[in-house]
């Protein structure tokens, strides 16, 4: 009879506190605390973090995530956040004059000239990362504040499957 050893490791963190700087990141950087369970099954390769009370910044979060890892990790995460300040967790808006835009003075009446859509300037977002993995994401937040605006109450369930995001659900 063939001796099978399976491997589950089982972590409860209570302290858990963190400072990120750099690039992309906000002026002041990110810096938090919290706490975790954690479970790692080797048989499955899965990742387990239950019970996730988490601080960043001024944003709090609670919920539970997975992930099944292999040759398409699969992320399942139900979070919840009492405050989600986004003005604090993303880098700032670069100003239209860092963008090399025509910034208007008050009072100036000057008129646009129009273009054709195809001869805008937008940088257009790189998606890529989303490929490579699927997902399947609740998330719930009694605030938001994002761009000056306050939200109450949003929730969105989302699903990546190999690069196709799907909002199943939005709402405000």
């Amino acid at each position: 009879m063939p001796l099978t050893i399976r491997t589950c490791l089982s972590a409860d963190i209570q302290q858990l506190s963190w400072q990120l700087t750099g690039v992309d990141l906000p002026s002041q950087g990110i810096s938090g605390q919290g706490t975790l369970q954690a479970q790692w099954r080797e048989e499955q390769k899965q990742l387990e973090l239950n019970q996730l009370n988490l601080q960043a910044n001024d944003s709090t979060l609670t919920g539970q995530a997975s992930v099944i890892l292999g040759n398409e990790p699969q992320w399942n995460m139900n979070l919840q956040f009492d405050k989600l300040n986004l003005e604090n967790l993303l880098p700032a808006q670069a100003a239209p004059a860092a963008r090399g835009e025509v910034v208007q003075q008050q009072g100036q009446a000057q008129a646009k000239p129009q273009r054709p859509v195809i001869a805008s300037s937008l940088e257009q977002p790189d998606y890529n990362g989303l490929r490579g993995f699927s997902a399947d994401i609740l998330l719930k937040a009694n605030s938001v504040h994002w761009r000056g605006m306050d939200f109450t109450q949003v929730t969105s369930q989302m699903t990546n499957k190999n690069g196709l995001l799907t909002n199943r659900r939005a709402e405000r």
